[in-house]
């Protein structure tokens, strides 16, 4: 069995690194779960919002046009903030006697064969951020395999942060690039202008400024056509 989950493990993180979305990233998990606990009917994955007042949500395939619409319609979804700022690592529940608090999700469980909702923590940087929801027959996993799933889930978590934080890096240094590209092509301008005029450069600054605004045009792009030639036959004037 573990040789089954290290490849799942595996299949997974590569998943990641191929660059897919969140949410396809956490159907796949879901997907999985499922097909590696005989006793789980169908699975979720309940993410916090950095406002910790909404959830994101993601079912596995199979479930998703009974479960997904319930877990939406549990908003505020109570039950699972509070289990999140809990901070318990694994929570079970009857779902026989959970109608007053789930009575979205109890009666379609119940249809699948699922009588118990087992809740997995979801951490990042040792935070808790989201919940894995195991809906199960009524012998549910076994201890080892709950230990399996958390750590299966614990290396999606891990890659995600990660592939996010790549994002974020590469998106700043586009940012960062385009900055600078920007700048360089100002301080072009600048010149042509203060050579074409003799003027000094920060003359010619407030002239191509004040051109840019009365055309409410970026200053860039006005930079850039006049360095370019491309302005259609119109051009800063010289101060005076």
């Amino acid at each position: 069995m573990s040789i089954q989950w290290m490849r799942t493990a595996v299949e997974l993180t590569s998943g990641v690194a191929g660059n897919p979305s969140e949410p396809q990233v956490l159907q796949s998990l879901c997907d999985h779960c499922v097909e590696l606990l005989g006793t789980v009917t169908a699975c979720a994955v309940l993410l916090a919002d950095g406002d910790g007042r909404r959830l994101r949500i993601a079912t596995d395939t199979k479930s998703e046009e009974w479960l997904a619409d319930p877990l939406r319609r549990s908003t505020p979804p109570d039950r699972w903030l509070e289990f999140l700022r809990s901070a318990e690592d694994v929570c079970t529940v009857d779902l026989r006697a959970a109608g007053a608090v789930w009575p979205d999700l109890a009666p379609g469980a119940a249809v699948h064969g699922a009588v118990l909702a087992v809740l997995l923590t979801l951490r990042q940087e040792s935070r808790p951020v989201g919940v894995l929801q195991l809906l199960c027959t009524a012998t549910g996993p076994t201890a080892t395999e709950l230990e399996l799933t958390q750590s299966l889930a614990d290396v999606v978590m891990v890659h995600l942060a990660r592939a996010r934080l790549l994002r974020e890096s590469t998106e700043t240094a586009e940012q960062l690039r385009h900055a600078l590209y920007s700048r360089v092509v100002i301080e072009q301008a600048k010149g042509m202008l203060a050579e074409r005029w003799d003027i000094d450069t920060d003359l010619a600054f407030q002239c191509l400024r004040g051109y840019a605004r009365e055309r409410r045009m970026p200053l860039h792009d006005l930079a850039r056509d006049l360095v370019e030639r491309r302005l259609p036959g119109i051009e800063p004037t010289p101060p005076g």
